[in-house]
């Protein structure tokens, strides 16, 4: 995991925070694009693979969709790998 700043953090959980929100309304492709700048600035987050692979799944973009639950389902988080594995 790459270290981060406090002010870096926050400004990761802020992308995470409104893509939910983004997600939560129904509106993938915002949420896609929240999830993706998350990641670009966290690549190993299980949680924003996981994140970014539902909102694919839900889009309908199912090919894609699976490498990032994949790769959150590897993680040793219990609850991220086994609803990674779910889907």
């Amino acid at each position: 995991m790459t270290p981060f700043s406090h002010s870096a953090f926050a400004t990761v959980a802020g992308e995470v925070n409104k893509a939910n929100a983004l997600y939560k309304q129904g509106k993938f492709d915002g949420s896609i694009d929240g999830y993706q700048h998350a990641l670009s600035q966290d690549q190993d987050s299980p949680a924003i693979n996981y994140n970014l692979g539902t909102a694919l799944y839900k889009k309908g973009d199912y090919a894609q969709a699976q490498g990032f639950l994949e790769k959150a389902a590897k993680d040793k988080n219990v609850i991220i790998k086994s609803r990674a594995s779910i889907i």
